[in-house]
């Protein structure tokens, strides 16, 4: 994700007439970090800068209710140390197998 300055670059550049491969082509030239194509044409389309830039990141958490909260939690408090997100859904798929195929609840 691009910090406020660049992207508040971006918008300011298409206000002056840029088209979008002329401030790739900038970036490309001026910054040894330049931000990919699909991030300028991203921020090119906005208007303004979002005042939460994180907002669209965010997604509901399905394991956040019981009873796979408080299984997860166990799991953890159960094996300390080293732990893999993998371990705890192969877990998880033997402790709740009739959610197998319903992917859209029962995903990491």
């Amino acid at each position: 994700m691009l910090r406020r300055p660049m992207i508040q670059e971006i918008i300011d550049m298409k206000t002056k007439g840029y088209s979008i491969n002329e401030i790739i082509e900038y970036y490309e030239r001026s910054s040894a970090q330049a931000p990919s194509r699909p991030t300028i044409r991203k921020y090119y389309n906005m208007d303004v800068v979002p005042d939460d830039l994180g907002a669209n990141l965010s997604k509901d958490k399905v394991f956040n209710v019981d009873p796979w909260k408080s299984y997860i939690i166990g799991i953890l408090a159960n094996n300390p140390g080293k732990c893999y997100s993998s371990s705890v859904y192969d877990v998880m798929m033997e402790r709740f197998i009739e959610y197998r195929n319903d992917r859209a609840r029962f995903s990491l």
